[in-house]
């Protein structure tokens, strides 16, 4: 695929170089043309390229487009980068003298783990600071550093702890890295091997790095290694794992880096990039360039007041505009914000066989599976009319001639199938219609043959009979309405997202409505907004609405506002 111009200032760029490139820019293509150049030209035998990022996915993605990357060069995060290069070949031999391998700590060997707590009479948590083990960190000087700064004593529980942990070789994560930047600071040399081991380290996804791990990849840098660090500040979603988006902001604006901003987009509509700006740093608007740079439909902002009613509005939407449902999203802050169904978690709610049966050909009905529905639906009333089991077609077949022809059969069946509530029913009325039309088919009066659980001891379910029969669907809310977290969604592309706002958590109006785009909600919101090419629908609550119209943030002109 031809580069854009703006793509081509990446692969001409000299020397030590910061890209920051906005959603759908097009990075991915133009890093693995410039990998793939690298690769091709590339003379040296002993010498090699460093291709790191925060994540395994972004590497996965490279790995795709780029041609075979191995020996002498790396590909991989820059946690694996450090542990192959760094910790495991010098720690146990520099500073511990130990013949034995360090390991990283996890859940195992959790009994010789309670021996040395037991030694340094540290219980669950430390006494002074309340901390766990693994909250005390290892400074890049090498130092054992309590959690908080009024625990200067060394002598405490948790530092004990920590020393011994050391002693025997145990270490956390962030220790790798602290103790690699330590080592490369106390002795120089290796770190100008290392520099001339990999005299270009290109890191993507360099907005989700921590200080420490900016702070090793500087220790090359100083030492000569040409650095290319490509990332977005606007799309640092991992602040819980401890990334930084702020070092790679500094670096971009203060550092002698060569700056490229990448300003066309290759994803979304222009009506898409408009509405947006607001919520990024951008220094302007992104220019849509690709396929769907002029879809006419503006974005849209929805006030709601029932969360089944605003995703059916999107799955119609998208059936309006013939988006396939694979190809469109909604996307929630975090899996609590996912509705759960408790209402399929009922206790043996359907009372027998039939009901349950019944049911589940309602719920086919509904999604269109006529087919599967009339398959189920032929079983249970041939069971119910010829008061036996299916054992073989042939039997089947026979039973059902000495009463009817197989055209007259067919027609029962079908006929029922069309006058079967349909699956938006309240559960309380599809009870009394499914039994009435059961009676009536099979000539009988007092025969009860659907029966549904009286009550429920759960408050969240009390109500159920007062439920439509879709609520009893545990594809519900999950499978069928295509919901998933924003954090798994990064780097993806969709035909057409709904960003779904509830009233409390994480990300409300009031987060999204905030001044500074720095923050991490803003952030996070933005990267729901720019993952789809075609439609963008935002939920709000209906209790903001009246806040919404004095945002600044939605300008009125790139939004359309629809109440539900």
């Amino acid at each position: 695929m031809k580069l854009t111009d703006e793509q081509e200032k990446l692969i001409k760029a000299k020397g030590n170089t910061i890209l920051k490139a906005g959603p759908g820019s097009g990075k991915t293509l133009a890093i693995t043309t410039l990998i793939n150049q690298k690769l091709e030209n590339w003379e040296e035998d002993y010498k090699g390229m460093a291709i790191l990022s925060f994540c395994n996915s972004s590497v996965e993605e490279i790995n795709k487009k780029t041609v075979d990357i191995k020996y002498p060069h790396y590909i991989g995060t820059i946690d694996g980068f450090v542990e192959k290069y760094m910790f495991y070949p010098f720690y146990t031999s520099l500073l511990f003298k130990s013949k034995n391998r360090a390991k990283i700590i996890t859940n195992d060997d959790k009994q010789f783990f309670d021996d040395l707590k037991y030694k340094s009479y540290y219980k669950q948590e430390c006494y002074k600071c309340k901390s766990t083990a693994n909250d005390i960190m290892i400074d890049t000087n090498g130092n054992i550093i309590p959690p908080k700064k009024e625990c200067n004593n060394t002598n405490l529980p948790c530092v004990r702890y920590k020393q011994l942990l050391l002693k025997n070789n145990y270490v956390t994560y962030d220790d790798v890295m602290s103790i690699s930047i330590f080592i490369l600071k106390k002795y120089p040399e290796i770190a100008k091997l290392l520099a001339k081991r990999f005299p270009l380290i290109i890191i993507d996804e360099a907005q989700d790095t921590s200080k420490n791990q900016m702070e090793l990849i500087e220790q090359f840098e100083k030492r000569g290694a040409t650095i290319i660090i490509v990332g977005d500040a606007d799309q640092a979603i991992y602040e819980w794992r401890k990334a930084t988006p702020q070092i790679f902001v500094n670096k971009y604006e203060n550092s002698d880096y060569n700056k490229i901003e990448f300003l066309e987009n290759h994803r979304s509509s222009q009506n898409i990039c408009n509405a947006t700006y607001n919520f990024s740093t951008l220094s302007k608007t992104a220019i849509a360039v690709g396929k769907f740079k002029n879809y006419v439909e503006k974005p849209i902002i929805v006030f709601y007041d029932d969360i089944k009613k605003v995703i059916d509005f999107f799955n119609e939407y998208c059936e309006q505009k013939k988006i396939d449902v694979n190809k469109r999203k909604i996307l929630v802050r975090g899996r609590n914000d996912i509705e759960s169904n408790p209402y399929c978690d009922i206790q043996q709610l359907w009372k027998n066989e039939i009901t349950e049966k019944m049911i589940k050909i309602t719920l086919l009905k509904g999604k269109g599976k006529i087919n599967e529905a009339r398959d189920i639906l032929q079983t249970v009333l041939f069971e119910l009319i010829f008061k036996e089991t299916i054992v073989n077609s042939d039997n089947k077949i026979n039973l059902i001639l000495e009463k009817y022809n197989l055209e007259q059969w067919n027609s029962i069946i079908n006929n029922f199938l069309l006058e079967i509530p349909e699956s938006n029913t309240i559960l309380k009325q599809w009870e009394v219609l499914m039994q009435e039309k059961l009676n009536i088919l099979l000539e009988t009066k007092k025969e009860q043959y659907i029966k549904i659980k009286r009550n429920s001891l759960k408050d969240k379910t009390k109500d159920f009979k007062q439920k439509e029969v879709y609520y009893f669907d545990k594809e519900y809310m999950s499978k069928s309405s295509q919901i998933s977290t924003i954090h798994s969604a990064k780097g993806k592309t969709y035909e057409a997202v709904m960003l779904l706002i509830k009233q409390r958590g994480k990300l409300t109006f009031n987060s999204l409505n905030q001044k500074d785009n720095k923050t991490e909600e803003i952030r996070t919101a933005y990267v729901a907004m720019t993952r789809p090419q075609k439609i963008l629908i935002i939920a709000l609550p209906k209790s903001v609405k009246k806040n919404f119209y004095k945002s600044t943030k939605f300008e009125k002109k790139f939004w359309e506002c629809i109440d539900l």
